[in-house]
């Protein structure tokens, strides 16, 4: 349902109680739906959100001024054309005017909201990141960073279960119901006599926040609690401050393919992909776990380091890795790789039915 606060939400349409139906999610739905088919027919493998939102990311892009992509303009067009049917007005509904932008923009916010909803939940199983405290006490290897494209709080709950001290960019609590951004640039790994293991959430996370003062007209990035009110954050004495509020109802996350490069251009990304990139080069053995190569720029990442030093040794964890790279044409380059060198070592299995013992002596190999 698409909510007051210009969000989406899980739920029954807001005047389902006169029997009105929900004036946006029927139109932005079949668009995406529509989005999809195109996606299928064209694409070399079965869509997913990723591919889809990467879609809308590039007509929202055609949206700006400054237009990014030439090419995509007969398909926008066209497009266009055929979602005429979603632009024209219906009973009961409260927008004035339906245009082809505004569907775009929606289906964008409509898109973060699900996968904001889906993931915005206690986690209650953590038993498949039971080999990072295993990576942590292990006396051969040293931890040198967590590097995460993860949205959720499945590794914050982890670290604080297991009580392996982290930084993730923010400053530490003190109180209060949020906490702000402060960076990696001051990062000293020594925090209150424990070492402190860099967590770098390279897409963002569901609980981080863009709110702007008021008062001082500065804007801040903060981290939240997962179940907060944004709309109405309070102090321990359980104060308003109606200076502070969100830019908007959605939280800071990255999604879809080729456009995260991008982003990594733009605020507080440059200093994440940036310190992903020291930390990588910081170390001679990395292990991928769950990732799908999606990401241009994490990838280049990867086979730049790969490249740097024939002693580097990248350990990936997967089910059906094997297959996947027969399959998939982007991460062909890994099998290539394979051939040519012993860097590469595959695991196809999920990381909670692999013994650590196993992935060590494939790195020490």
């Amino acid at each position: 349902m698409h909510h007051t606060d210009a969000t989406y939400y899980f739920g029954k349409p807001r005047f389902d109680g006169l029997g009105w139906p929900d004036e946006y999610v029927p139109r932005v739905s079949e668009l995406a739906k529509r989005l999809y088919c195109i996606s299928k027919a064209y694409g070399q493998h079965k869509p997913n959100y990723e591919d889809i939102y990467y879609l809308v990311w590039q007509l929202y892009a055609e949206l700006s001024p400054s237009k990014t992509n030439p090419a995509i303009l007969p398909f926008k067009t066209e497009l266009e054309k055929s979602a005429q049917d979603l632009l024209e007005k219906r009973p009961y509904d409260n927008t004035t005017e339906w245009r082809f932008s505004y569907l775009i923009c929606e289906l964008k916010n409509y898109m973060e909201c699900v996968v904001w909803r889906l993931l915005a939940k206690p986690t209650e199983n953590t038993s498949h990141l039971e080999f990072i405290s295993k990576i942590h006490t292990c006396n051969v290897f040293k931890l040198g960073g967590i590097l995460t494209l993860n949205h959720d709080r499945a590794l914050e709950t982890f670290m604080k279960q297991w009580r392996i001290p982290f930084f993730n960019g923010f400053a530490p609590e003190v109180g209060g119901p949020s906490r702000e951004w402060i960076g990696f640039r001051s990062f000293d790994s020594k925090g209150e006599g424990e070492d402190r293991i860099p967590l770098v959430k390279l897409h963002g996370s569901i609980v981080w926040f863009h709110f702007k003062n008021t008062d001082k007209g500065s804007l801040k990035l903060r981290e939240v609690g997962l179940c907060d009110d944004i709309w109405n954050l309070r102090d321990d004495e359980g104060r308003l401050n109606p200076a502070d509020q969100p830019v908007d109802g959605t939280p800071e996350i990255l999604m879809g393919r080729a456009n995260k490069l991008q982003s990594y251009n733009f605020g507080h990304y440059i200093e994440l992909y940036s310190v992903c990139q020291k930390i990588l080069y910081g170390t001679d053995a990395l292990i991928v776990v769950g990732y799908g190569f999606g990401d241009t720029g994490v990838d280049a990442t990867i086979r730049s380091w790969l490249d740097e030093d024939e002693s580097h040794r990248l350990v990936i964890v997967a089910p059906r890795i094997e297959e996947q790279i027969e399959e998939m044409l982007r991460i062909r380059w890994i099998k290539r790789r394979i051939a040519k060198n012993a860097q590469i070592q595959l695991i196809s299995e999920c990381i909670q039915d692999v013994d650590f013992a196993e992935i060590k002596d494939l790195l020490l190999a």
